[in-house]
């Protein structure tokens, strides 16, 4: 799968500094915004998330220390929908004001998330946030005083038709299920993850040697049906493909 699906990376490793100079216990204190996610056909998925950063102590947070943020989209099962920026990048602001102990900041971003799902599904939201400045050195936080610096919070990543969350949820590796399976005149396929717009929903069909047998174009909301009365008896990896999100599954044809 693409690397959306990676395991969010703390943020704040590999930040450590020689002869530091202040001690700043740095936490996600509050994920205020968004509380739920709504999907959108045409756009994908608005993200506009408000966190409360705090300065915990012993020492204070300065002018120019600069305060990088990090966030992720969890499922169910615990793995990555999406992380933004990117997996390996972050959100940056430079601090503007003194944060001495008890101190807090809003930090606020707003994107989008070019996918949506057709079925309103359960989701958490992390964020991870640190801060640091190499000029005036921050000690690096380290387990286990780090684990202020994540922050989670459940909601409903809703369809564009805004429904309740359904008993049945699936996992990253069954964005599409391809049914029956062994298959003889046509496959039938439904899909969780679909991309905003117009970007097409391929299929493509190959031989277990790799070659391509079959390339078709669906256009239904959640589900297609490809025929594949004209391909022999064996084995076939059927992939699909929606903007940058891509699965493979193995079909049996036998007629």
């Amino acid at each position: 799968m693409k690397k959306i699906y990676t395991l969010l990376a703390f943020i704040f490793a590999g930040l450590a500094v020689a002869n530091a100079q202040r001690n700043v216990d740095w936490s996600v204190d509050q994920i205020l915004e968004p509380s739920e996610l709504n999907s959108n056909t045409s756009q994908g998925t608005a993200v506009d998330f408000t966190l409360v950063l705090k300065n915990l102590g012993p020492d204070s947070c300065i002018v120019g220390d600069t305060i990088l943020v990090q966030l992720a989209v969890r499922n169910a099962q615990g793995q990555n929908i999406f992380i933004a920026p990117s997996n390996n990048s972050f959100y940056l602001d430079v601090n503007d004001k003194i944060l001495r102990t008890g101190d807090t900041v809003h930090f606020r971003r707003a994107f989008v998330f070019p996918y949506y799902y057709p079925n309103s599904i359960n989701v958490k939201m992390v964020a991870a946030s640190s801060i640091l400045n190499r000029t005036n050195a921050i000690a690096a936080e380290v387990a286990p005083g780090n684990a202020n610096n994540l922050k989670e919070k459940d909601m409903v990543w809703y369809n564009p038709q805004g429904w309740g969350v359904s008993v049945g949820e699936v996992t990253l590796s069954e964005i599409f299920t391809v049914y029956p399976n062994p298959a003889a005149d046509v496959i039938n396929l439904e899909w969780q993850l679909t991309a905003a717009g117009n970007v097409a929903t391929t299929v493509n069909i190959y031989s277990i040697e790799g070659r391509l047998v079959k390339t078709e174009i669906l256009d239904g909301f959640g589900h297609g049906q490809v025929s594949v009365e004209d391909l022999e008896n064996g084995m076939y990896l059927v992939e699909f493909e929606s903007g940058a999100i891509k699965s493979t599954q193995k079909v049996q044809i036998s007629k």
